[in-house]
Formats: structure tokens, C-alpha cells, sequence
């Protein structure tokens, strides 16, 4: 018998790995000013929103997803640290630095 896991547990275990590695790489930033933990929270959150948790868990479909997230989620925190967290002055703007970054990259965010 194959053990199959639910569709929320597979995708919080999606979600902790992307919050890992974005974790990781956000750690290299210089500006102490910056809220690490709140950037990458903004940043998990964002690429997570449209996900659908039924098809992210499907068995053909989840190493797919999981690549997708954790590209898209690199890129948004390497692009973001490199462009505008050095310019913020107070760990309050961090959010709002990303939320500008977002929509000067990807158009509107939500």
C-alpha cells in the first residue's frame, strides 16, 4: 500500500522547503536595516497565491511545482536584493520594498 499525503500537508511541506532555500539566500544580504524574516514571509506568500493545493499534490505534478515555487522564488529574492533592499533605511520598509519590487517586475501585486 502506497502512502499518499494530504493535499494541505503536501503543500506546507512544498511551502517550508521554498521558506528554506529563500531563506538561504536572503541571508547574504548586507543591509542590516533589512527584516529578513518578513522579506521572506512576502516573498512565499506571494508566489504561494494562486497555487492550487490539489494540483501542486499530485504525484506526477509535484516536483514540477516544487521547481516552479523554488525558481520563481530565488529569482524574486536575488532580483529584490540585489535591486532594492540595500536602499532600505528601516526594517518597517522592508515589505513595502518588496511590494514595489513585485510591481515594478511582475505588474500589479495583490
Amino acid at each position: 500500500m502506497k502512502w499518499v499525503m494530504a493535499d494541505t500537508e503536501s503543500i506546507e511541506f512544498l511551502k517550508t522547503r521554498v521558506m528554506e532555500a529563500v531563506t538561504d539566500n536572503l541571508k547574504t544580504i548586507t543591509n542590516a536595516r533589512v527584516d529578513q524574516a518578513l522579506a521572506v514571509h512576502e516573498i512565499v506568500t506571494y508566489i504561494f497565491k494562486d497555487v492550487d493545493p490539489k494540483a501542486a499534490s499530485l504525484d506526477h505534478a509535484r516536483y514540477d511545482w516544487y521547481y516552479s515555487l523554488l525558481g520563481r522564488g530565488i529569482a524574486i529574492a536575488q532580483g529584490w536584493k540585489i535591486n532594492l533592499a540595500p536602499e532600505v533605511k528601516n526594517p518597517s520598509e522592508t515589505v513595502a520594498s518588496i511590494h514595489t519590487y513585485l510591481e515594478k517586475t511582475y505588474g500589479r501585486h495583490k
